[in-house]
């Protein structure tokens, strides 16, 4: 869950231009489908899945306390 709140930050804050270059892998990997897509999108996907990264941090957290 770390890591997908770390990778979810690093794509969210565009650290370094990240989101742009994983735009760029994902167009060339998926042979043109997700061509159209804009950074933007990767931005949004990312604060998503450190949203949710984070939150499953909190349980594992939570439950290993407990």
């Amino acid at each position: 869950m770390a890591l997908f709140a770390a990778v979810g930050l690093l794509l969210a804050l565009n650290v370094k231009g990240i989101a742009d270059r994983f735009n760029d892998v994902m167009a060339t990997m998926t042979f043109g489908l997700l061509d159209a897509y804009q950074t933007g999108v990767y931005r949004v996907v990312g604060a998503g899945l450190a949203l949710l990264g984070g939150i499953g941090v909190a349980v594992e957290i939570a439950v290993g306390l407990s």
